[in-house]
């Protein structure tokens, strides 16, 4: 059994017993599947005190994301407060509450598991560091560059959204190239963060 000692989930009214049996009974489960800690799954969205309405809105409507022409959401921007990691846990989790399989997971992370795994099937996958502007110029090889572009247009033509953020878009087509920026500009939903 999955569930954590001394912890009651659904002390902060986020899970209902009748709804969220099973994934409480397998906490540890879910969150690893998630890449997230336990706790994420009974906290809601809304205790981040920077929440945009474009992220409520993105996750409330999610199933009809891929249906309407979009890919994912991008986070752009630089704001040293807005924790991009931690509003990409609290989303995954608010998904898994409500029967999607979501994955956190970092750029290194998602390129190893594409060279021993194919593409992750998540059916959101969110990737926090998917570009900074702190890359070095030719940090990222045309090889990893070739299975970011694989990765976003297999996810996009299958239904799959992905949840990522960009320091800086321009710098993204300089470092990735612009067609990795123009399907990012026009699939994705933005929120600025600064």
């Amino acid at each position: 059994m999955g569930t954590i000692l001394g912890v009651d989930p659904y002390a902060s009214k986020v899970l209902v017993p009748s709804v969220h049996g099973r994934l409480v009974a397998d906490l540890k489960f879910y969150a690893a599947d998630t890449g997230i800690t336990p706790d994420r799954l009974w906290t809601s969205m809304k205790s981040q005190k920077d929440l945009t309405d474009i992220e409520v809105n993105y996750i409330t409507s999610f199933r009809r994301q891929s249906l309407n022409g979009k890919a994912g959401l991008v986070f752009v921007g630089d704001d040293p407060h807005r924790d991009i990691t931690e509003a990409m846990s609290l989303m995954a989790a608010a998904l898994v509450r409500n029967f999607i399989r979501a994955r956190v997971m970092t750029l290194p992370e998602v390129l190893q598991y594409a060279e021993e795994h194919g593409y992750p099937e998540h059916t959101a996958l969110m990737i926090p560091d998917f570009h900074f502007e702190a890359l070095k110029v030719g940090a990222v090889s045309k090889h990893k560059v070739s299975r970011l572009v694989g990765l976003l247009l297999s996810r996009y033509q299958h239904g799959l959204q992905t949840v990522i953020y960009v320091s800086d878009m321009d710098r993204l087509a300089m470092d990735y190239g612009r067609m990795i920026a123009r399907h990012i500009e026009k699939n994705f939903v933005r929120v600025d963060v600064g």
